[in-house]
């Protein structure tokens, strides 16, 4: 909900959603917002991974091989499937954290291990993709395990960097 000042005797605009580039145009000096475009960009976690895989794919893994194997869903749902085929063919069974694209504190996250009943088939591959993995849209990630803890609590560090000339 928008609310219209009668002045521009404000520093701050706070808002929940996106702000129109048109709008920050009449902005004055002293005035800030606390949200940028294309952000989402960063915010999101699918357009993160993006971004990420973008990056790793010009630099190499000396840079960027640090994260682990991630895929965008649903457009990457066939490549998410081959993996998991892959892993029962090899005997692994690694855990899979998946995440929505949007959602925060939690919300919407589960975890997916292939059946151990599952095993590899010369006459067809079997079925590792679930109705949930079908359904989803965010990101699928091979869970690292054991997760780094802070006095026995999962927690994650978001650093935003903003370079201005």
């Amino acid at each position: 909900e928008r609310v219209e000042s009668p002045s521009d005797d404000w520093s701050i605009f706070w808002c929940a959603g996106q702000v129109d580039p048109n709008e920050l145009r009449n902005f004055k000096p002293h005035q800030r917002v606390n949200k940028f475009p294309k952000a989402s960009a960063l915010t999101l976690k699918s357009n993160l991974w993006t971004c990420f895989a973008r990056m790793h794919n010009k630099f190499g893994s000396t840079h960027f091989g640090f994260m682990p194997e991630t895929f965008v869903l649903p457009s990457q749902l066939p490549q998410f499937e081959d993996s998991l085929h892959q892993e029962v063919l090899q005997g692994t069974r690694h855990t899979w954290i998946l995440k929505p694209a949007a959602a925060y504190c939690g919300r919407g996250i589960f975890l997916h291990r292939t059946s151990p009943s599952i095993t590899p088939s010369t006459t067809e591959e079997p079925e590792v993709i679930t109705d949930q993995i079908r359904d989803h849209k965010g990101v699928a990630c091979r869970y690292i395990d054991p997760p780094f803890l802070l006095d026995g609590l999962k927690s994650d560090i978001r650093i935003y960097v903003l370079v201005t000339s």
